[in-house]
């Protein structure tokens, strides 16, 4: 399959650093079934295209007068493979161009107005001065059908959620602005924790934007995440409470920064992935042992390391639980069901103990705190087990694909 993009029609406008031409090539570079990009630029210069792209896909540039669908039929003409094509002042859900590879050309995907094409080669095209006008007229004629949203797979497992594909205009600083905002929260997960959803957004989206626009790669993020939270687990075990505050938090902010700056930079990598998610799942153990000594002063034989000790083997059990379920399901537990959803918000987690724990800190209950945050844990266990038991045994299938 080729990918056509009219670059004619580029306002000169980015998102999230990218232009929407450069967007849609970046997008299409990372999947297999893609032999040729066409940038169509009309009667406008060459876009500038990172070389780091050019040499993950084959790009050709085509350029000359007339309307999209004559252009379009030039080059639909010119190749045995069907085409897929996009306008370039538009941004495509990039989960539109991994549908369309695998199936039959001959469908337009239709959103608010606007299209992406998918066309056979012996496609007779009308006359239209745009991609999207160009599918509304063949979708009106029969020529391609609409693509309804019933026939799309809308759940994003890594997200949690289920979502409708979508296309969003990029044709003024108003819709730049307004797609950057919808594609930031289309990036968050379904289920989270409170603080994630309500608390570090307002932070996450003043980083994410400048950091894109500077092409910081998200694994120089992962990796800044590595030292903060290794530099914690010192502070908190001296008691400089500032200095491990600090570093905790900076990293439970930067933990959504570079996932979502992946996912919107299309640099997501198996290296981002692994050091994001390790991480997530390793360190909290190491911050537990940490106020654990902090709290005990030291002392081997106060009770405060026994219940860390306990804590840390009851948050390995949690976590190997809750991996019962997502071996059994290929799913997040998260996603089953509302009430699912719901408890996700406070569980406990990193990012719920974390404020437990400053709370005790600030008004001089560290061990109380502590000793809340293994109950929390002990609790949490207790129904993860009960749950996920309970749902093999009488409820198998999920209540909601929306999470």
């Amino acid at each position: 399959m080729r990918l056509w993009i009219d670059a004619s029609v580029d306002q000169g406008l980015t998102v999230f650093g990218m232009s929407p031409v450069e967007r849609h090539a970046q997008a299409v570079a990372r999947l297999k079934g893609i032999s040729e990009i066409c940038i169509d630029t009309g009667t406008k210069p060459e876009p500038v295209l990172p070389e780091t792209l050019k040499r993950k896909v084959k790009i050709v540039f085509r350029s000359g007068a007339g309307s999209a669908s004559q252009r379009l039929q030039t080059y639909l003409q010119q190749g045995a493979e069907p085409v897929l094509a996009v306008s370039g002042d538009t941004v495509v859900d990039q989960r539109l161009f991994e549908f369309a590879i695998d199936r039959e050309p001959g469908f337009a995907a239709i959103d608010k107005g606007l299209a992406m094409l998918s066309l056979a080669t012996q496609t007779k095209l009308p006359e239209a001065p745009t991609v999207d006008a160009l599918a509304s007229a063949l979708v009106q004629s029969g020529v391609v059908r609409e693509l309804p949203q019933s026939e799309f797979p809308t759940f994003i497992r890594r997200l949690r959620r289920d979502m409708p594909y979508y296309l969003l205009p990029v044709r003024s600083r108003e819709n730049r602005a307004a797609a950057e905002h919808f594609m930031f929260w289309a990036n968050y997960k379904g289920s989270t924790d409170l603080f994630t959803r309500y608390v570090y957004p307002f932070f996450v989206w003043r980083l994410v934007r400048p950091l894109a626009h500077w092409r910081v790669h998200p694994n120089t993020v992962s990796l800044f995440n590595v030292l903060l939270g290794i530099a914690a687990v010192p502070a908190f075990a001296m008691r400089e409470y500032v200095i491990g505050f600090v570093c905790a938090y900076v990293m439970s902010i930067l933990d959504s920064v570079d996932g979502k700056l992946a996912r919107l930079t299309y640099t997501d990598s198996q290296l981002g992935t692994r050091l994001d998610h390790g991480l997530d799942l390793i360190h909290p153990p190491f911050w537990y042992l940490a106020w654990a000594w902090a709290v005990a002063a030291g002392n081997l034989n106060d009770p405060a390391i026994a219940a860390a000790v306990m804590l840390v083997i009851v948050y390995i059990l949690d976590r190997l639980a809750v991996k019962v379920y997502t071996v059994s399901f290929q799913r997040a537990l998260y996603a089953h069901a509302k009430i699912d959803t719901f408890i996700r918000s406070f569980i406990a987690r990193r990012n719920i103990s974390l404020p437990i724990f400053l709370i005790g800190v600030i008004l001089g209950y560290e061990r109380e705190a502590f000793l809340l945050i293994v109950a929390w844990h002990v609790a949490t266990l207790v129904w993860h087990t009960c749950r996920i038991a309970w749902i093999l045994m009488f409820d198998s299938k999920p209540a909601t694909k929306a999470a």
